[in-house]
């Protein structure tokens, strides 16, 4: 249209449109080179100027071209910039479910930080006091939604990633070109304070091949009485002061809240504790002690009637039936009162494993809890599953003629998947939704399905974030 109408026609404004939808929609790489290719283009369209005034003006425009368009473009990323901080800070906050736990809140910090500054990783190091040593997470750019890998390191191990003092947040940069003879730019900042000092680039570099990046930001994390890192960790010269400024502000934003729950999750975990504990004595008391009783009071029957009197077999049979309702109740107790077995399988497994052989014993329904690799969920989430798992269990009983079932459960990208199916009885059923399953499963964030074959067989899906 210039070309046809003149280059110093009101269709060379239109330029600005491409611009600036391409500056506050994509950032300010992609407005540069808009910028870049407009100012070619109308550079273009005045090839054939009839005189050099006509020729000045284009280029005049051409430089006001270029100029407005890196202005703009600097301005539309800061915008974009600011929007992404504010949607990270609100992320991190967010206060999570306790249920999850601390785990799966740091994990979604490391990883939502991680996509943030388009990082290759971002891990933590804080002091571990029931291993005795220093424990560190990480979220890496292979990992899965919310794939939170970690350790537990010695004193020796991690004292290269706890080398800078308390307070101090660090900046290291690589070489643009990796072949260039210098080693790169380290600066380090106390916190709260703009003045970055200059440290040994050698120390920089050495940190920098420890986490595997060209350039790495750390900050100190703000946990009471207690030393600990963050560090994020980039492929190329990507970072700035201006993201170790930032991830500063992300710690302090974030930790008070981890803090807040795992104390809530360390008071629900006691009054757990203390429930179980009164729970037991409770039966001990209240339950046990009068088959306690019966059964002494049976015993002394027996003494009492000779052997050959009829009544003796009876007598004999109730008293052994007493004898073993004390021994599984006594035991029932004690599963109760610890949070796990000595092999160390969840309290809510062992659960499961006794409701089936109950189910078995008194209604002849045979359901088999799977073996399940380590699902690594907490008491409370535990106490959820076995609620649903239990009601699964109840609704083959009551709704189908099924003699055999199976329970199985799996823990993949964020996600705890509960499979409860049975048997088949020949003929297709109707369709159907189980009504407190999906209700359960909806108050916990996950939801509920059911998927029926030809032979009858029905299979209660449950997925659960966690």
């Amino acid at each position: 249209m210039l070309t046809l109408s003149g280059p110093l026609s009101a269709f060379f404004f239109l330029f600005f449109f491409a611009i600036s939808t391409a500056a506050f929609r994509w950032g300010y790489d992609e407005g540069a080179r808009v910028t870049l290719a407009c100012a070619a283009l109308y550079a273009l369209a005045a090839i054939r100027a009839p005189d050099a005034t006509v020729l000045a003006r284009v280029m005049l425009r051409t430089a006001y071209l270029i100029g407005l368009g890196y202005m703009v473009s600097h301005w539309a990323n800061l915008l974009l910039t600011h929007r992404r901080q504010i949607g990270l800070l609100r992320d991190v906050s967010r206060l999570s479910n306790p249920r999850f736990g601390v785990d799966h809140t740091i994990a979604s910090v490391l990883e939502h930080a991680r996509d943030y500054f388009k990082a290759s990783s971002c891990l933590i190091v804080t002091r571990d006091r029931q291993a005795n040593g220093w424990l560190l997470r990480s979220a890496g750019s292979n990992a899965g939604a919310f794939n939170c890998g970690q350790c537990v390191l010695d004193d020796a191990a991690a004292a290269p990633l706890l080398s800078l003092p308390a307070g101090i947040s660090a900046l290291f940069c690589a070489p643009a070109l990796e072949r260039l003879p210098w080693p790169g730019k380290f600066l380090t900042c106390e916190n709260g304070s703009d003045d970055w000092q200059r440290g040994p680039a050698q120390e920089g570099r050495r940190l920098a091949d420890l986490l595997g990046g060209r350039s790495f930001i750390c900050v100190p994390i703000p946990l009471r009485g207690e030393d600990g890192r963050m560090f994020v960790v980039a492929p190329g010269a990507t970072l700035g002061r201006a993201d170790a400024r930032f991830l500063a502000q992300v710690a302090a934003q974030a930790f008070p809240v981890i803090e807040n729950i795992e104390l809530l999750d360390r008071m629900a975990s006691d009054a757990a504790r203390r429930e179980r504990e009164k729970f037991s004595n409770d039966l001990h008391d209240t339950t046990l002690q009068p088959y306690i009783g019966l059964s002494h009071a049976l015993q002394g029957l027996l003494d009492k009637v000779r052997a050959d009197d009829p009544i003796a077999g009876e007598l004999r049979q109730v008293a052994d039936m007493a004898d073993n309702f004390i021994r599984d109740l006594r035991h029932f107790r004690g599963t109760i009162s610890h949070k796990a077995s000595a092999a160390g399988e969840p309290a809510f497994l062992l659960a499961l494993r006794a409701h089936a052989a109950q189910v078995k014993d008194y209604f002849n329904l045979d359901i088999t809890v799977g073996e399940h690799e380590r699902l690594g969920i907490n008491d409370r989430l535990g106490a959820e599953v076995f609620q649903l798992v239990s009601e699964g269990m109840s609704n083959i009983r009551r709704h189908t003629l099924a003699a055999r079932g199976s329970v199985s459960m799996r823990r993949s990208m964020g996600w705890l998947h509960i499979r409860i199916e049975n048997e088949g009885s020949g003929t297709r059923p109707a369709p159907f939704v189980p009504r407190s399953i999906s209700e359960r499963a909806a108050s916990l964030g996950g939801y509920a399905y059911v998927a029926s074959g030809d032979d009858g067989a029905t299979a209660v899906n449950i997925d659960i974030p966690v």
